[in-house]
Formats: C-alpha cells, sequence, structure tokens
C-alpha cells in the first residue's frame, strides 16, 4: 500500500496496521494545531480588551471624585478671570 501527500512525499507498506496510527497522529497533530491556534486568539482578545478595561475603571474612579468635589463644594468652580474671559470668548 502506497500513501503520498500532495508534495510528493509518501510511505510504501505491505501492512495495513500503519494505517490506524497515521490517522491518528495527524488527527493528534490537527487537534494540537487547532488548540494552540485557539489559545492565541484567547490571548490576543484578553491584551486587547485588558486596557479598555482598566481605563473604564480609571473613569469611575474619575467620576466618584468628581462627585466628591461638587459635594463639597457644591457643584460650582471658581475660574480665575483670565480662564473665565478665555471661556466666555470660546463659548
Amino acid at each position: 500500500m502506497d500513501f503520498y501527500t500532495s508534495k510528493g512525499l509518501g510511505i510504501k507498506s505491505r501492512q495495513i496496521w500503519p494505517i490506524p496510527n497515521l490517522a491518528n497522529t495527524y488527527v493528534d497533530v490537527l487537534l494540537f494545531r487547532s488548540n494552540s491556534f485557539v489559545r492565541q486568539q484567547a490571548r490576543g482578545a484578553r491584551e486587547l480588551l485588558e486596557p479598555s478595561h482598566q481605563a473604564g475603571a480609571g473613569q469611575v474612579d474619575a467620576q466618584d471624585a468628581l462627585r466628591k468635589f461638587q459635594s463639597q463644594t457644591g457643584g460650582a468652580v471658581k475660574l480665575p478671570d483670565e480662564a473665565r474671559a478665555d471661556l466666555q470668548r470660546l463659548t
């Protein structure tokens, strides 16, 4: 029995017993590669999403600090005269 790949590589055997072993090895390699690919994709997605999650937590902290500041000062911020003039000119 002869087995050849698309690149011309092959084996010759007069016995049938290597066929299940070859098939099982091929399936094992495919499973390993697909699992490896899935792990790489998951790692990439996690690395992509982690900074945005951390930024969201920082935004929540900033909003809490702003609420605390507004409750302590009554919500009003007194701007210096120069900044007030710039703000009026821009709006």
